[in-house]
């Protein structure tokens, strides 16, 4: 029995070698979706599409102020903190960083929802980014 769930699964990861491949062994784009339909994480200057959900790791070390997502610096409106101080992230959001997801709501829009459900809104940020964070 062993045998043959070993031979179905090297069967499995042969053809899902070849489907990625085309002719002759070239590459071919394959779209890699995780669970709930969720896309891996964009290198920093990738452009997201509209409407889709990325992984993301939202910086909130000193609170939730700033995002670089989709090849442009984000500013989260409003922006979050623990208290007037503005030294951390409001109270339940991770530190240094918050997992989730990230969607590009409209072109001038993104919104971040983290896995324990803290979300943050984004509206374009400074074109240069936003200069000292945590200063």
């Amino acid at each position: 029995m062993r045998a043959i769930a070993l031979g179905l699964g090297i069967a499995l990861l042969v053809g899902i070698g070849a489907t990625a491949l085309g002719a002759f062994g070239a590459p071919r784009d394959v779209l890699v979706l995780l669970p709930g339909g969720v896309r891996p994480a964009l290198a920093e200057d990738d452009p997201a599409e509209i409407g889709v959900d990325y992984r993301y790791r939202l910086p909130t070390h000193c609170g939730v102020e700033y995002a670089f997502f989709s090849g442009r610096w984000w500013t989260a409106t409003p922006q979050l903190y623990e208290n007037e101080a503005k030294v951390n992230p409001p109270p339940g959001w991770d530190n240094p960083t918050e997992p989730g997801t990230m969607r590009l709501v409209s072109r001038d829009e993104a919104s971040f929802v983290g896995d324990s459900g803290d979300t943050a809104r984004f509206v374009p940020g400074p074109l240069g980014g936003p200069g000292t964070i945590c200063g």
